[in-house]
């Protein structure tokens, strides 16, 4: 059987369904027509993820999330799962790898009953840095957790080696690079190089400079670490304007943050459209001082070098060291400073860079090879 096909019904579990996953769904919709759903509901309050204008999403079947506690502590119920696993009834179900999810336990075990197979889908281990006593705690559980599933899908190749380190064999992990459409992104980037003016009457509006312009995009949360962007940015050698697109629980602290460091510093809030297009045309450089991984391939795809720091892993498969970018370790704001004023004072070699990010999503960052790893994964368990 051909790698790019498969015959039977698919359903995916997610805890909510973001509205940048809808291309890549709706990607697995048309090659399974009619043998494709996802369970999804809705985010907490706070948590900042659109589901915006996705009432029409042929493909989701909507479910009511309970939410328990936050933080380290958070757990999740989501309504009617078994009841939509016996409507539905797939031959392959897909679970967000999560053990927080609790309402997974009794869907995985329905399909068992029924010996059909259950695919897990995750990031790996995201956090190793405990005293020992914990550590082993905490493999052990994962370890458990995970033997539960027929195969894993891994977000990254660093995804791919954890879950091999908790007893995982290689053929039984696939990888699928996290990836959104670049679809929409290639357009509007195309649209704003036919008419400049676009751009520069965007950028009059905020009032923003010709400075060399350094970006950041996404949830304005503690791990994203924007805090630690905002001090290497205060002691650089040569000005900058730092563009900060994003809302979230830090915004607050972060603004009064910038302000007593008098860096310029705008907090563009949360932007989609043409509006996000401009704040990648404009800036010359793409910062991720902590977790996160989607932002990075959308800088990518309009063609901005980027920094990242050791985060969800997908950026160890999209950033080339020295080639399109760089990498840092999280808090070592001496060394992201040092990187930052690398590139500020190299634009000929920022150039290429930026044109090296767009090279490596067209060849292998996209959501058609993310497609495939997930065929493959699904061929791979009715075999």
């Amino acid at each position: 059987m051909k790698t790019g096909t498969f015959p039977g019904k698919v359903g995916i579990q997610q805890r909510v369904l973001p509205h940048y996953r809808i291309p890549f769904f709706g990607r697995l919709s048309d090659l399974l027509p009619g043998r494709f759903e996802v369970f999804a509901g809705f985010p907490a309050s706070g948590e900042n993820i659109s589901t915006n204008s996705m009432e029409e999403v042929p493909f989701w079947s909507k479910t009511r999330n309970l939410h328990f506690l936050k933080g380290h502590l958070y757990l999740c119920w989501q309504r009617h799962l078994t009841a939509w696993l016996r409507q539905f009834s797939p031959e392959v179900l897909v679970c967000e790898a999560n053990p927080r999810l609790l309402s997974n336990y009794p869907g995985i075990r329905w399909m068992k009953s029924r010996n059909l197979p259950v695919i897990g889908w995750g990031l790996g281990v995201l956090n190793w840095d405990l005293p020992g006593p914990l550590f082993f705690a905490r493999r052990n559980l994962l370890s458990r957790f995970f033997s539960q599933f027929d195969a894993l899908i891994a977000y990254s190749n660093k995804a791919k080696e954890d879950f091999m380190e908790l007893g995982f064999s290689a053929e039984r992990v696939f990888v699928a690079p996290n990836s959104v459409s670049s679809v929409d992104s290639e357009l509007l980037s195309q649209r704003i190089k036919e008419n400049p003016n676009l751009l520069l009457e965007w950028q009059a509006n905020f009032g923003l400079s010709d400075k060399f312009k350094i970006l950041f995009v996404g949830r304005l949360l503690a791990q994203k670490r924007v805090e630690d962007l905002i001090e290497a940015c205060s002691g650089l050698v040569g000005s900058c304007e730092l563009l900060i697109v994003g809302d979230g629980t830090e915004r607050e602290r972060l603004e009064i943050f910038a302000r007593e460091r008098c860096l310029d510093v705008r907090f563009l809030g949360h932007k989609t459209g043409e509006d996000l297009a401009c704040c990648f045309g404009a800036a010359d450089l793409f910062v991720l001082p902590g977790l996160g991984g989607l932002a990075v391939q959308e800088a990518m795809i309009y063609g901005k070098p980027v920094i990242v720091a050791t985060g969800d892993g997908t950026q160890g498969d999209l950033v080339e060291e020295g080639r399109n970018g760089f990498h840092i370790t999280p808090g070592d704001i001496p060394a992201l400073r040092e990187k930052i004023e690398h590139c500020m004072a190299n634009s000929a070699y920022l150039e290429r860079m930026g044109q090296e990010s767009q090279r490596i999503i067209e060849g292998k960052q996209n959501i058609g090879s993310m497609a495939e790893g997930f065929l493959e994964a699904f061929n791979f368990v009715i075999d």
